[in-house]
């Protein structure tokens, strides 16, 4: 009895070492793989930067940051809708990640599909309230769109976490430009020409404020 314990106890160590070593040699090939697809992409080599990565998707199908590197690849290339689908996935393993929502936007804008992005921003907003990128982007949607007061709102967050950003200053005085701000309008854009001296979208703003 004793015997028969002791080999069923070395049997299933011998079970949990191969599954152990097996576990290892697979993290080594995702760690490969993904390093190697680093160095392809130095180079723009798109399609080995893929490859390297795609071979063994089934195997990794689950993993946010390889299907999030297989949309900014596919959208690298101008594959934009498989760009999507990954951006989809990594969005749907990590559902609280901004940057996977704000990736999704990159192929998006490459289709048209402005409705889709303008939810995506305000989802990315649910989560992070402060996101500068998704502030400024859809501040930059309803500024396009001439809502100047909505557009406002978006610049006006980011500027006042963000004082001496070139783009909060920028775009917040066109959005006070448009509502008839000019000396709110006129101070901004002299922020922007103190942070870029030849700024054209600050100095046309600014000549048009006085």
């Amino acid at each position: 009895m004793k015997k028969f314990i002791f080999l069923s106890s070395l049997f299933s160590i011998l079970i949990l070492a191969t599954l152990a070593a097996k576990i290892y040699q697979e993290q080594d090939k995702k760690i490969s793989a993904f390093n190697s697809s680093l160095k392809y992409e130095e180079k723009k080599d798109y399609d080995n930067a893929l490859k390297t990565l795609t071979q063994n998707y089934e195997e990794n199908k689950n993993s946010y940051l390889i299907n999030l590197r297989l949309g900014w690849l596919y959208y690298s290339k101008g594959d934009n809708t498989k760009s999507k689908n990954y951006y989809q996935q990594a969005c749907a393993i990590e559902k609280n990640s901004t940057e996977a929502i704000l990736g999704l936007t990159l192929p998006l804008a490459k289709l048209e599909d402005w409705d889709n992005i303008v939810n995506l921003y305000q989802k990315a907003l649910k989560i992070d309230s402060n996101n500068f990128y998704a502030n400024l982007y859809l501040g930059q949607i309803y500024l396009n769109r001439t809502d100047y007061k909505k557009a406002k709102d978006y610049f006006q967050k980011i500027y006042d976490l963000n004082p001496s950003s070139y783009d909060a200053n920028l775009y917040l005085g066109w959005a006070q430009y448009y509502l008839g701000n000019l000396t709110e309008a006129r101070e901004l854009f002299t922020n922007v020409l103190m942070i870029s001296a030849d700024d054209k979208s600050a100095t046309n703003g600014l000549t048009l404020t006085k």
